[in-house]
């Protein structure tokens, strides 16, 4: 055997449900398939590991929880949005000059629109929505969020760095 049983239950699992529930918050909405496998991976990863705590006695068994609270202090702090956006956001500044869609990062950008009577630039993530927003992505307001207009009324809006800003539309 390669890896002892141990160092994958106790370590490589639960690194893979940690990339899982990282990569799904970088979207501003989160993206709940990989959110769910990496919550479930890590409930059998808890049973299987309260079950070596009470059982078995392995030097590895700090490092679970201490994945665990990495895990949960990045997420916390938005690091996976912040970092993925940083990555894309030279990209989106092409796209916003050039008015195409495309990808950025791990983005793909399935309309970029410019919002009536603003300079707000509406970035629209592809293969977003469901069941509870209709779609999400990134707004470019170089002054600032304007008053809400008709076509930003429904719109909740949080500011990731300088004019950049993420945006839900809410399923009404």
């Amino acid at each position: 055997m390669i890896i002892s049983a141990s160092v994958w239950w106790l370590g490589v699992v639960p690194a893979g449900a940690s990339v899982a529930v990282l990569y799904s918050l970088a979207f501003p909405s989160g993206n709940s398939g990989p959110f769910l496998l990496g919550g479930a991976v890590w409930a059998v990863v808890g049973v299987v590991w309260l079950i070596w705590f009470c059982w078995g006695r392995s030097r590895l068994l700090a490092l679970t929880p201490l994945l665990a609270l990495l895990t949960a202090v990045l997420a916390w702090t938005d690091v996976p949005l912040r970092a993925a956006f940083a990555v894309a956001e030279g990209r989106l500044d092409q796209q916003r000059a050039s008015g195409e869609a495309g990808r950025a990062g791990i983005y793909e950008i399935a309309k970029v629109a410019p919002v009536e009577g603003t300079d707000v630039t509406r970035f629209t993530i592809a293969g977003t929505g469901g069941p509870y927003y209709d779609e999400t992505g990134f707004l470019h307001a170089p002054s600032g969020m304007p008053a809400p207009s008709p076509e930003l009324a429904a719109v909740a809006y949080r500011r990731i760095t300088g004019p950049w800003y993420w945006y839900d539309v809410p399923t009404r």
